[in-house]
């Protein structure tokens, strides 16, 4: 056709997005995919499990191309103080269920060590985020929690150059820039299986654990006991897994694909 539409769906149809209102997402994606039209649109995958979840709405008919995300790369930042028994966090990241700030909040308050959690982004739900600021009014005094609001992109450098460990348990992404972000600063990340950040504890770049308080405690408590040595290790190790798995180059050729194709 003359006039091309690309689709990027970002997450969007992620089993996982698509159980948060769920009843209007059903009616506008059944509506949408009897349409003939949808045949004509280009769809945009980042992976190959978005590219699943697409086909599983529309088809496998339909043209999907895949191109990754871009991120913003960061200087390296040099490792910050770390002693045992302490560590400051850090989540960037929309306040939302989707983001599971509260399964952070109740793991924290269950944490012996000394901890500072700061929070970065624009509330997207003040429901949630008020039962959020419930949790943070019971925190022990060995807990300290931070909100900070938005931030512009060049603002985020200093906090993740300040933190220990980026934290985001997300129930789903389909990138992740923030996490994209820490690690290319050269920080850990501990985050959930349901993003393309994978394989993280292998490669001594941060842990990948399951959306449950006890697998999370687990996760911080051994952060929580690093020495500045072994932090030291998965700081180098946070850069060197971000380098293997971004390719500018690589990246830029999939885009070209995707608008001129």
């Amino acid at each position: 056709p003359k006039d091309k539409l690309i689709w990027s769906v970002r997450g969007m149809l992620h089993p996982d997005a698509l159980k948060q209102k769920s009843f209007k997402k059903k009616i506008v994606l059944m509506l949408l995919s009897i349409f003939p039209f949808v045949r004509k649109i280009k769809f945009h995958a980042t992976d190959e499990i978005e590219q699943e979840n697409i086909e599983k709405i529309f088809g496998t008919a339909v043209h999907i191309r895949k191109a990754l995300n871009f991120p913003f790369i960061y200087d390296v930042a040099d490792p910050v103080e770390k002693k045992s028994g302490t560590i400051q966090l850090l989540t960037v990241a929309l306040v939302s269920p989707m983001k599971n700030h509260q399964l952070i909040l109740k793991t924290l308050l269950q944490c012996k060590g000394e901890v500072i959690y700061d929070i970065v982004g624009a509330v997207r739900d003040e429901n949630y985020w008020s039962q959020c600021q419930k949790l943070i009014a019971l925190m022990p005094s060995n807990i300290t929690v931070r909100y900070h609001g938005e931030k512009k992109p060049e603002e985020l450098y200093s906090f993740y150059r300040n933190a220990h460990l980026m934290v985001l348990p997300s129930k789903s992404e389909n990138f992740a820039h923030a996490i994209a972000e820490a690690l290319s600063s050269g920080r850990p990340v501990l985050t959930s299986y349901h993003t393309p950040w994978n394989q993280l504890q292998e490669n001594y770049a941060g842990i990948n654990v399951s959306t449950d308080e006890l697998d999370l405690l687990k996760a911080l408590d051994f952060f929580i006991d690093l020495d500045q040595q072994d932090f030291n290790l998965f700081c180098s190790g946070a850069r060197n897994y971000f380098e293997r798995h971004i390719n500018v180059t690589d990246i830029q050729l999939q885009y070209k694909n995707l608008f001129t194709e």
